[in-house]
């Protein structure tokens, strides 16, 4: 992969995930949260294909569970803290993004195991 392509690829991912921080800026409970699901989905969705491109894995797979639940939860099922799990999760994006070494491992572990115990 080329250095030009990486450094667009980082910079689209970092915008994604400012858009989904902008966007939970405004939201002030889970009902505002799924509103704004389609959205938030489209930001998860660009940040999910771009970051596999560029070998960052660990965040192509956080992108995914968080949109996998949000998706379960808009069906029929309410989870009282998604919207904080929501803002947790960015946070741990960005701080990925910013450090090439930075391990989402706690936070996919968290996320995997909330998602997998909804039906």
């Amino acid at each position: 992969m080329s250095e030009e392509f990486i450094k667009a690829a980082t910079q689209e991912i970092n915008e994604e995930i400012s858009g989904i921080q902008n966007i939970l800026s405004y939201c002030k409970n889970n009902s505002d949260l799924y509103a704004n699901a389609d959205k938030i989905h489209k930001h998860t969705h660009k940040i999910k294909g771009l970051a596999s491109m560029i070998d960052k894995e660990d965040l192509s797979l956080l992108s995914s569970l968080l949109d996998s639940m949000l998706k379960k939860f808009m069906k029929d099922n309410q989870l009282n803290d998604i919207l904080k799990l929501y803002i947790i999760s960015i946070n741990e994006m960005i701080k990925s993004m910013a450090s090439s070494n930075y391990d989402l491992d706690k936070i996919i572990k968290h996320v995997s195991q909330i998602s997998s115990n909804i039906s």
